[in-house]
């Protein structure tokens, strides 16, 4: 019996044949190197059974037995039933052993550690089998087997053969830079993943900014006056992730938070038109040198500052206003928002203890001057000491507000995309960045899109979030020469998603919504173009992934992920969507269960009997009957050439048919999908395959998509005829 034998191993080996049975122990071994030999007298073995155990004496942890029948585990003791111990047919192991001298081996040397490719070839250097392909092996002598068969698994003429080899270091990747990750020398994250940062505050050394939630990267970070990231701070479980707002002095970073928390729509009954539920708005601080949460007197790691009713039962049905409106700090004093209450509500810094409030209609942001705390409210902006309006600004939608340290007060605009600066009387001084909002075509760093939490820096520029992901970024303005002095992009999607590649120009990447230049000489990478004017594929999906195809001259793209979708991607840099397909769960899913209303109307055309079953408010596909599990496929073509989706150009297989799912989608290989289905008799579908293709229009518009049949439901009727058992695979 081989074995290691250092330590040597007690070992217990049974040996049954006939009526015959032995236990052998070491005792009756001769130990070598090799392993236990061990000698039994003749006698009938034709029904030979054997079994063993072994357990090293140096590690009683390890015990192992084999050969047994009995299903117990492996570290059990030996049994002493010989019907537990496993037959062994010794004229077959003679038989096998003879064999094995007769195979074919092949040997080599293997100069370093690395890789090996060993193929076999007839006398005429016909390829034969390929035996080996860039398998690892250490430096030094090897060999392999050869079993005579060819690469189809045909045993081969009698003959005349050899083989060729090569063998290398193998590759070894080397990290050389990453793009739309904030210009961060590694890949660490550095901000959220799956949100964009809203707000944002100084305390004259660093710059500090917030999003509402991540689950990878940093929720809550501070970067130093040339951008580079700092520190992160650990959003707190159980507070709300909705919305957030900061405020920093020399020690802390203080955060209010509001809405649901992570878990907190549990028990809510959203099928209820009257259900309830209740937002806490909380602030939590932290050290800004350690990152640590520091909590306030009574162990409280945050103070409620306020609580709002939310849901259809309540006097507060719409969940997309949140009731925090700023946070600022002055004096030792923290000031917060309160739409609810329509008031500012003052705590201690120190305790948490709410000291007093300040009446103020409808306010949104809160910033502090060195001696008075600014409201931006709606319909202006509003000096909390005697609330006097120092800038009517009902004509605007603040979405952020700061103070220079000249004095003046600068406001960003969601409705112009633009922010405004006025002196402290409320006369307008200057208009930044470039007018228009969200666009599609070549990159304009000036124009920004959802300008909100503004902030200067220590080095007096000014800081800007941007509520949109096309691109994602922070941007930083020098405004005595009205440029943008630096831009800091990222942190990507979860996963680095929505990211692709030109393979006929390796400068050419997609992130973020945008084309990209990548330069691996420079490690620089900047956006070149916006794909699209809204921020996703049906306003909100984000593929896992983009491959670029060429067809007579035109560029497309094909996505990866829960819609599979091809684009046309114009010489502009703007792109087109063209046709999708997916099934209905997926489909609603990949557009963060908000699918456009065009789908929906589509879908309950076919169904109507199930518009009943819908309810608002459920996390998810809860009362969304067009976004069930196994509902059926649905395909959409862009018919009348617009690339927005209309309700005539949905199709849906029959109900219950799975066709075109699958989370992480279907990686395209070329510009023809094939897309298989399960009926619901469970029978996979063989011929029923729909083709997406991009083809000359017969209408004449390049880049045009023509279904083949326009009845409803065709998409997958054919095949559901011509299926055949089988399963998905």
């Amino acid at each position: 019996m081989r074995t290691e034998v250092t330590p040597v191993p007690t070992i217990r080996l049974g040996v049954a044949g006939g009526n015959r049975a032995f236990i052998l122990t070491n005792d009756n071994a001769h130990i070598s190197a090799r392993g236990f030999d061990f000698y039994l007298p003749g006698h009938d073995w034709s029904n030979l059974r054997l079994a063993a155990a072994l357990a090293w004496p140096k590690n009683t942890d390890r015990h192992e037995r084999l050969a047994h029948l009995d299903h117990r585990a492996i570290h059990r003791p030996f049994s002493e039933n010989t019907a537990d111990w496993a037959p062994f047919d010794l004229a077959n192991y003679r038989q096998l052993v003879a064999e094995r001298k007769q195979q074919i081996w092949i040997e080599f040397q293997q100069p370093v550690d690395g890789k090996a490719t060993i193929v076999i070839e007839g006398q005429d250097g016909t390829r034969i089998r390929n035996l080996v392909s860039g398998r690892s092996f250490t430096a030094g002598n090897h060999r392999v087997r050869w079993d005579g068969l060819d690469e189809k698994g045909r045993l081969v003429s009698p003959g005349n053969y050899h083989w060729r080899g090569i063998t290398h270091p193998g590759i070894e990747p080397h990290y050389l830079m990453n793009f739309a990750n904030g210009g961060e020398e590694t890949i660490r994250p550095w901000g959220p993943n799956h949100g964009v940062l809203h707000d944002a505050t100084t305390n004259g050394q660093l710059v500090f900014f917030a999003a509402p939630v991540t689950e990878g990267g940093w929720a809550l970070l501070s970067l130093d006056a040339d951008g580079k990231l700092v520190q992160g701070y650990e959003h707190q479980q159980g507070f709300g992730i909705g919305h957030n707002a900061i405020a920093a002095d020399a020690q802390y970073l203080y955060c209010a938070q509001d809405g649901f928390g992570w878990g907190g729509t549990r028990g809510i009954d959203f099928g209820s038109d009257a259900w309830t539920s209740a937002w806490k708005l909380t602030v939590a601080r932290y050290d800004i040198e350690t990152g640590k949460v520091v909590e306030f007197p009574g162990r409280q790691r945050a103070f409620e500052a306020d609580t709002m009713d939310v849901g259809p039962g309540s006097a507060h049905k719409d969940l997309r206003q949140y009731n925090l409106a700023g946070l600022a700090l002055l004096d030792g004093k923290l000031y917060v928002g309160s739409r609810r209450q329509n008031a500012v509500l003052v705590f201690d810094a120190e305790t948490g203890k709410q000291l007093h409030a300040i009446p103020v209609q409808c306010p949104r942001h809160l910033a502090a001057t060195p001696s008075d705390v600014l409201a931006a409210t709606d319909r202006g902006v509003v000096r909390l000491s005697d609330r006097k309006l120092l800038i009517e600004a009902r004509e605007m939608e603040l979405s952020g507000i700061t103070v220079a340290p000249s004095g003046d007060i600068l406001v960003s605009d969601r409705k112009s995309h633009q922010i405004y600066c006025y002196g402290p009387s409320g006369r307008r001084l200057a208009t930044i960045g470039t007018p228009g909002g969200p666009y599609a075509g070549v990159y304009d760093r000036t124009r920004m899109v959802n300008p909100a939490g503004i902030t200067f820096g220590p080095d007096g520029k000014l800081w800007v979030t941007e509520e949109r992901w096309n691109p994602k970024r922070i941007l930083a303005w020098d405004l005595t020469k009205s440029e943008v002095v630096y831009e800091k992009f990222g942190m990507p999607h979860y996963g680095g998603s929505g990211s692709g590649f030109d393979t006929e120009n390796h400068r050419r990447w997609i992130g973020l919504g945008c084309l990209w230049d990548v330069d691996f000489e420079t490690h620089q990478a900047r956006p070149t173009h916006v794909l699209a004017q809204e921020e996703g594929h049906f306003r909100y999906y984000h593929p896992d992934s983009y491959s670029f195809f060429y067809e007579k001259g035109r560029t497309f793209l094909a996505t990866r992920g829960k819609i599979a979708l091809i684009s046309k991607l114009f010489e502009d840099g703007t792109i087109r969507d063209l046709a999708a397909v997916s099934n209905t769960e997926q489909f609603s899913y990949g557009c963060n269960w908000k699918p456009p209303q065009s789908y929906i109307d589509a879908f309950y055309e076919l169904w109507p009997e199930l518009r009943e079953k819908e309810w608002p408010g459920g996390k998810g596909n809860q009362g969304k009957p067009y976004a069930q599990r196994q509902q059926t496929g649905v395909l959409w073509v862009d018919r009348n050439g617009d690339g927005k989706p209309q309700k005539e150009e949905f199709d849906f297989g029959p109900k219950g048919y799975e066709f075109g799912g699958g989370a992480w989608g279907h990686r395209p290989g070329e510009m023809q999908s094939h897309l298989g289905g399960l009926n619901p008799r469970r029978e996979r579908v063989e011929r029923g395959r729909h083709w997406i293709r991009s083809a000359v229009a017969r209408r004449g518009s390049p880049g045009g998509w023509i279904r083949r049949r326009t009845a409803r439901a065709a998409l997958v009727s054919e095949a559901n005829a011509s299926a055949r058992p089988g399963r998905l695979v």
